[in-house]
């Protein structure tokens, strides 16, 4: 019965905080998550100066004596692993923290006298690793990712060998690099749901899946993956960034309707050509083969349709250029030679696609016989959504004033001056009703002499005979 009461006390005694004259003042907790390649301290501290201090992890250990620096020198449990001794308290740091450093570590202080007192403190750490964070299924490609607008698409996320247990989140955004709390859009979490299994080493492994649903105005944004781990006090223990990856995704959608309606085409039959054009979006852009012009006779039976793609040529009388596409934006134009008014009577569309989907747009065209008639609709003309100008004309058929119009002025103003010199040369030589009025022959006695004179002579004519008197 008295062993056991030894034994009893001398239990006690070893707590930590008993023991006479030896108290426990401080020391680290008695569990903590430190990120990987973190530095640690642990460290116990006691009331009195103590003689002896000693720290054990595993099967090794090190231990140093109070009258002794040790500070900064390597404890021998690892070469990670040094002293930092400061009066009553023994402690050590373990430089970048990894996979080998977890687990339980233990502080022993003696203190000597007439009798040896001793106690004991338990640590355990634990290391936090950032998960590897990884797409799955479609978006698996390095390269960018084909959405088609208005579909649904699952996008998997899988985080592994993390500890503690991440939490996955996928976002969309402009910037790939970091998940922007305010302006990215988190995705829903789907219907297919998540997965998660243990490693060996006690890392977790997890799958999760979210879905969205593109628009265009998505396209060249990026969809983002992160694993999110938290501390027990329920901090981040990484920042946004190492641990996230991004796919930029391309979305895909026909050949989209105009936002407003074709305007009827007015122009002049006095024009080399006219040039039709259309202005649409589509992703990706047709090639040429799948933008293909029709014209059709109409009103004109006895006529045979034209079918002709861009980049070709149709007899001499029609000629579609190669589709011009910058972005989404793609030109289509179809140049008519030597335009008639003939021309009006037919119907012509162009049928585009780009293997997501179709589209057809119709145009109709108004003829003028005279050229001044088609700026009375300049202004709405060239202020079509769908109007751009021709790459080999800097002035369209249908806008502005033609070749022809400013000969005719040219002309006018030719003759107006051939009309003013005539008149200055004809008043000069009093050739004409402009010449100077006869003087008054009272006012002008030598001008009336002279006239008279004049006249005598104009009475005698040379051959004339004077009669004798008889």
């Amino acid at each position: 019965m008295k062993q056991v009461i030894l034994s009893s006390l001398f239990y006690l005694w070893t707590l930590p905080g008993l023991g006479q004259g030896f108290d426990l003042v401080d020391h680290s907790p008695e569990t903590s998550l430190h990120p990987t390649d973190s530095d640690v301290e642990l460290f116990c501290l006691v009331d009195e100066p103590y003689t002896f201090c000693s720290w054990r992890f595993g099967d090794h250990s090190c231990h140093h004596a109070a009258d002794n620096d040790v500070t900064g020198t390597n404890c021998k449990i690892s070469d990670k692993i040094t002293w930092n001794v400061d009066g009553t308290k023994c402690g050590i740091v373990i430089a970048g923290v990894s996979q080998e450093e977890r687990g339980q570590f233990t502080c022993s202080l003696t203190l000597e006298g007439p009798e040896v007192q001793s106690l004991n403190v338990k640590m355990s750490i634990d290391v936090a690793f950032p998960s590897e964070v990884a797409f799955t299924q479609k978006f698996e490609d390095d390269s960018d990712i084909g959405v088609i607008a208005g579909d649904q698409e699952i996008v998997g996320c899988h985080a592994s060998d993390g500890f503690p247990k991440p939490s996955i989140r996928v976002a969309l955004g402009v910037e790939p690099d970091t998940i922007d709390e305010e302006n990215d859009v988190n995705l829903v979490e789907a219907e297919v749901g998540s997965d998660s299994s243990e490693n060996d080493d006690g890392t977790i492994n997890v799958v999760q899946y979210f879905k969205f649903t593109p628009t265009i105005e998505d396209c060249g944004h990026f969809i983002k993956c992160e694993a999110v781990q938290y501390n027990p006090a329920g901090e981040v223990i990484f920042e946004s960034g190492p641990n996230v990856i991004a796919r930029k995704i391309k979305v895909l959608y026909p050949p989209q309707p105009l936002q407003e309606p074709l305007e009827d085409l007015h122009y002049s039959i006095n024009e080399p050509f006219l040039d039709l054009q259309v202005v649409f979006m589509a992703s990706p852009a047709p090639s040429n083969n799948q933008v293909i012009w029709n014209i059709n006779p109409g009103t004109y039976e006895d006529t045979d349709s034209t079918v002709i793609q861009a980049g070709d040529l149709a007899s001499l009388k029609y000629e579609a250029f190669p589709l011009n596409s910058t972005g989404h934006t793609n030109v289509a134009t179809l140049r008519i030679f030597n335009p008639t008014s003939e021309d009006a009577e037919y119907i012509y569309n162009l049928e585009a696609t780009n293997g997501i989907g179709e589209n057809k747009y119709n145009l109709n065209l108004v003829a003028h016989l005279n050229e001044e008639d088609v700026f009375i609709d300049q202004a709405s003309q060239t202020s079509r959504p769908d109007y751009q100008p021709s790459d080999e004309d800097d002035t369209p058929k249908t806008a502005g004033m033609a070749s022809g119009s400013i000969a005719g002025i040219c002309i006018v103003i030719v003759l107006i001056i051939i009309i003013i010199v005539f008149v200055i040369f004809a008043k000069r030589k009093n050739k004409c009703c402009f010449a100077k009025k006869q003087s008054d022959p009272e006012k002008n006695p030598e001008a009336e002499a002279m006239n008279t004179q004049e006249g005598d002579q104009k009475k005698l004519e040379p051959d004339e005979k004077v009669p004798h008197p008889n």
